[in-house]
């Protein structure tokens, strides 16, 4: 029995990686990436939401589990984890759930409704595990379909404010024009029903749209479209070109490139810098001056290498916008 026991601790811990490993990249596939602190929310309320489906089928069906409490030697033991999993988890979890769905919703001073906070727990805990189970089983298929046709993956950090479809269209345009032929495709078929079942209760959780509803397909390459990430998938030797060209078209809109506070406020500078000269509120030698004092204090922010390449890109944009109207720009730019 020791050895047996033994036998299987070994193998959970080796299912449990492979299960985490799948988790991500089901999150991936269908989520695109997102900032750290969405995505410990979003991981903690889909892995109890799972755990919560799977407890409630054991119960509903214990003969199904039955199996595996057979090799907890100690009755006692085998009694207590019974009690525990049950009251904990088909109780406990999705009140927890509920509560990030409430945080993630609730206004600064809205109070909290613990009625509906309980409700909605119950609510998000079976439709988002439902949904994680059905990734779970498409993304290793998804997964090993990339792998065979040698596709790579990138990913470009971004914010969409607004104009999302009127930034994809533009982006359709530009690699029409520089000749890749591409076309906007809305997911269909199976993958629209997978879309309607996990797009609700993830949409209100983090204002997503569910998997990719929004895709820019080529011969050459696939695009997916989510709110905090764009994924390019493509062969090696296109993707570093592919996504250059996608930056050029980005860059030009007030969307966010970066997912840092820090970054984030920098590129709200920006932005509003830019603003100000469109409705003649700022000078070009004023609007020149702010850019290079952004540019020279972003060596003391806490912003990592490829935040700080985003924003001199931006930078340096904004700068020659402003040569374009035959200003002395570089006379300006020698007096700082």
């Amino acid at each position: 029995m020791n050895l047996i026991s033994t036998i299987i601790i070994i193998a959970g811990r080796f299912i449990f990686k492979i299960l985490i490993t799948v988790f991500n990249w089901a999150m991936e596939i269908f989520f695109g990436k997102m900032p750290r602190e969405i995505q410990k929310k979003r991981n903690i309320v889909a892995i109890l939401s799972v755990a919560w489906v799977i407890l409630v089928f054991g119960t509903l069906y214990p003969a199904v589990v039955q199996t595996f409490y057979n090799y907890i030697p100690d009755k006692e033991i085998r009694s207590l984890v019974t009690f525990w999993l049950g009251s904990f988890g088909i109780f406990v979890m999705p009140v927890i759930v509920g509560y990030f769905v409430t945080e993630m919703n609730r206004k600064k001073d809205e109070k909290i409704n613990y009625f509906y906070l309980i409700l909605d727990g119950f609510y998000y805990s079976f439709y988002i595990g439902r949904a994680m189970l059905i990734m779970f089983i498409l993304a290793p298929f998804i997964t090993l379909k990339r792998f065979v046709l040698q596709r790579k993956t990138l990913s470009l950090s971004v914010i969409f404010k607004s104009k999302k479809l009127e930034i994809i269209s533009e982006i359709v345009e530009h690699f029409n024009r520089i000749g890749y032929t591409c076309e906007v495709n809305i997911s269909k078929g199976f993958g629209r029903k997978i879309t309607k079942i996990m797009k609700n209760p993830f949409a209100a959780l983090f204002g997503l749209k569910g998997t990719n509803e929004f895709i820019i397909k080529s011969e050459n390459f696939t695009m997916y479209f989510f709110n905090f990430d764009i994924c390019i998938l493509s062969n090696k030797e296109f993707i570093e070109t592919l996504k250059i060209e996608l930056l050029k078209i980005l860059i030009h809109h007030d969307i966010y490139l970066t997912w840092g506070e820090e970054a984030n406020s920098i590129e709200d500078r920006l932005f509003f810098i830019r603003e100000l000269f469109k409705k003649g509120a700022l000078e070009p030698a004023e609007c020149f001056r702010e850019y290079e004092k952004i540019n020279r204090s972003l060596a003391k922010k806490e912003i990592d290498f490829y935040e700080w390449q985003v924003i001199s890109m931006r930078i340096s944009l904004y700068e020659k916008e402003l040569e374009l109207l035959n200003l002395p720009s570089f006379s300006l730019k020698q007096e700082f």
